[in-house]
């Protein structure tokens, strides 16, 4: 009976072992679960790319982190360390939402989402709540914040108030693109805000309509020296929902640049 017994268990250990028998691999832990899929923790700066479930900003969508400069739907601005995932879960948007909000006053179309850990990324260290920035209804194109740079090219989509820009011709380009500058040294516009259209407004009616549209609302701006610019985008981005203006400042001479300095209106002045 012993040797019996003793050859079952042997059996039971060679048949385990065999070349032929597969043993169970745990996968990778996604840190903020199946839904967003990602295999690493997130960190302020990384750009991602989204795919939204129907409803978007309820539920997390599936995300890729992307270079920044291939036209990302947003990116990380902060992170927040929570006591508990409980805590992360109840108060994340809205702490995210403090956290972003002088970022997202400023541009045209964005808004904030909370990306919290998932139960097994907590449970293996993952601490801190992703802040991102994503726009509404298009991709923030581009870094957002203090993560651009003097001399990048610029989109409205990732433009914000107070920014200062140059244009340059670029050959093989059916379009001026623009470029974030110093505000500090002499610059030929400056973004004052953005006009959102009217309900059923048509892209060709954007055109004749989108300096109008500045002037209502920044017309204080103009004087004998200074008058606005309007820029919209293209009219996939407007048929897609995305029916912003840019109202801008630059100097009334063409070819003149605005002197050093900002001309935002605050507030306070």
């Amino acid at each position: 009976m012993l040797l019996l017994i003793g050859g079952g268990i042997w059996a039971g250990i060679a048949l385990l072992n065999s070349p032929g028998s597969k043993t169970p691999k745990a996968g990778p832990v996604l840190p903020y679960g199946d839904e967003a899929g990602l295999t690493r923790e997130l960190k302020p700066g990384d750009c991602v790319s989204a795919s939204w479930p129907e409803e978007r900003f309820k539920d997390p969508p599936e995300l890729k982190i992307v270079d920044c400069k291939t036209y990302p739907d947003g990116q990380v601005l902060d992170v927040n360390a929570t006591t508990s995932l409980d805590d992360a879960r109840s108060n994340g948007q809205g702490i995210c939402r403090g956290l972003l909000r002088d970022t997202t006053s400023k541009m045209a179309d964005v808004q904030s989402f909370a990306l919290v850990p998932s139960e097994a990324g907590w449970d293996n260290g993952v601490r801190n709540t992703a802040c991102l920035l994503f726009g509404k209804t298009v991709g923030v194109y581009g870094p957002v914040g203090s993560y651009r740079h003097y001399g990048d090219e610029l989109y409205l989509e990732n433009s914000s108030i107070g920014d200062c820009l140059d244009t340059k011709k670029l050959e093989k380009h059916d379009y001026t693109p623009l470029f974030l500058v110093d505000c500090n040294k002499p610059h030929e516009q400056q973004v004052l805000g953005y006009v959102e259209a009217p309900k059923g407004m048509t892209f060709d009616e954007s055109w004749d309509a989108m300096y109008g549209l500045c002037v209502r609302q920044f017309g204080s701006y103009i004087s004998p020296t200074r008058d606005l610019f309007a820029w919209t985008d293209t009219e996939d981005y407007w048929n897609l929902g995305f029916r912003f203006v840019m109202c801008g400042l630059v100097a009334s001479d063409e070819g003149q640049k605005l002197p050093p300095g900002s001309a935002v209106r605050t507030p306070d002045n």
